[in-house]
């Protein structure tokens, strides 16, 4: 059995000028897929 949990990541800094034109984003991270695999059976969500 095994469980794969892809992720990204995304950091921002941003001066004035960016704030001003797309407001201030926030770093943030993100599950790309959630993969359980149990005897060669494979489920993707």
């Amino acid at each position: 059995m095994g469980v794969v949990l892809p992720a990204d990541y995304t950091a921002f800094n941003q001066d004035r000028d960016s704030v001003g034109q797309v407001g201030s984003q926030k770093d943030q991270w993100e599950a790309r897929a959630t993969r359980l695999m149990i005897r060669g059976i494979q489920w993707i969500y």
